[in-house]
């Protein structure tokens, strides 16, 4: 069956009802939500029904686009000129591309000699469209060269690692962050995890211009999978990780990258443990002095301030079950939260208010967000 795309009726109740998940922000008592995005989109991936679908909904919580996945979606992205890419789950075998949000949805197919491994991003200008994927001949990371318009694949270049899993734009646009995992798969074993005793993860930072390595960062812990990446606009490098070692011992899973060095942000005791060596996604707020990255198996989002000329401080952790999914908002210190059974908050991580965006009873058992969420500026 072919994937089906459905524009919707502009009605909240059919997005309560169809969805499962009503998003009042114009009703919320909370200003600051009121104002939340309120010239664009928000994009996710979520399970409904058995099926799984790529959500495209307003301010205001009405469904503007709701299209089909053949499978479970994983990472998304934008460009700037109003684009959209959702990647397939690893190893995936498709890449949806929407030029804008009425373009007629363009199904890119990746063949399972280099399956999609994680996430996709755009060149500053949208012209060229960048996967993170497995060369499964040569047994390493690749990144995938696409025509952002047309589609088309150009080209491969390796990561220079093994298991890419995020690849994010540098803030000046000439260069590109990979995040290689570490850890090898293959499309005959499904998502096993074939080297666990020899990973060795690493962050590479490639030139746009030939896909040629100029810097490289590694890490002692080999088991250290380093899997999500954000950038802000001093071109600092938040890595959320996922320790792959003995489950008894805990590790810290939050990195940052800046100026040619690696920082360990470190917290409480009690909150490292409770993260379960596990992080499944990291994002900054509209300023970049705030950082928050989530842990879905830990029932976490932990929180850092990184004032500049300062040390990171580790701020606070807030508990909220199944939480991954994380973008900023509006305003700083601000940001959206979504989780696997059903919920969008708002969280202003300043005065840790933490404000519903839902309304009307519903089942976690029929919809679920999933790991990242996107807010859109679409055309």
């Amino acid at each position: 069956m072919s994937p089906v795309d459905l524009t919707l009726p502009n009605s909240r109740r059919y997005f309560m009802r169809q969805v499962g998940i009503g998003m009042l922000f114009a009703l919320n008592s909370s200003p600051s939500v009121a104002k939340l995005n309120d010239k664009g989109y928000w994009a996710g991936t979520a399970k409904q029904g058995g099926f799984y679908w790529l959500i495209i909904f307003d301010a205001q919580g009405q469904v503007q686009r709701q299209i089909k996945l053949p499978s479970r979606g994983h990472g998304l992205q934008q460009s700037t000129k109003g684009q959209l890419v959702v990647c397939g789950r690893r190893p995936g075998v498709w890449m949806l591309l929407l030029q804008n949000s009425l373009a007629k949805p363009q199904w890119l197919e990746v063949t399972l000699s280099s399956p999609l491994s994680g996430h996709c991003c755009f060149s500053s200008n949208g012209e060229r469209l960048y996967s993170a994927e497995n060369n499964i001949q040569l047994a390493q990371g690749g990144i995938g060269v696409w025509d952002a318009h047309s589609g088309l694949r150009l080209n491969q270049w390796l990561s220079q690692g093994i298991g890419p899993h995020e690849v994010q734009l540098s803030h000046d646009g000439t260069h590109l962050w990979v995040a290689n995992g570490g850890i090898l798969t293959q499309p005959k074993h499904g998502r096993e995890k074939l080297n666990l005793a020899t990973m060795a993860p690493n962050i590479s930072y490639l030139r746009l211009s030939d896909g040629a390595l100029t810097q490289q960062y590694s890490i002692n812990e080999s088991q250290l999978s380093l899997r999500h990446i954000a950038v802000n606009s001093r071109n600092q490098v938040a890595v959320a990780c996922q320790y792959q070692g003995p489950a008894h011992v805990r590790k810290t899973l939050l990195l940052l990258i800046h100026g040619g060095h690696i920082n360990y942000l470190s917290c409480d005791p009690k909150t490292t443990l409770d993260l379960n060596n596990y992080l499944g996604s990291v994002a900054f707020d509209i300023s970049g002095e705030w950082l928050s990255a989530s842990s879905p198996r830990g029932h976490r989002v932990v929180v850092w301030r990184l004032a500049q000329g300062v040390e990171p401080i580790y701020h606070h952790t807030l508990a909220i079950t199944d939480a991954c999914g994380l973008s900023a908002s509006n305003g700083l210190g601000g940001f959206i939260i979504s989780t696997g059974t059903g919920h969008i908050y708002h969280y202003a991580a300043i005065t840790k208010t933490l404000s519903s965006m839902e309304a009307g009873a519903r089942s976690a058992n029929d919809f679920s967000w999933d790991n990242h969420l996107l807010p859109k500026q679409l055309c």
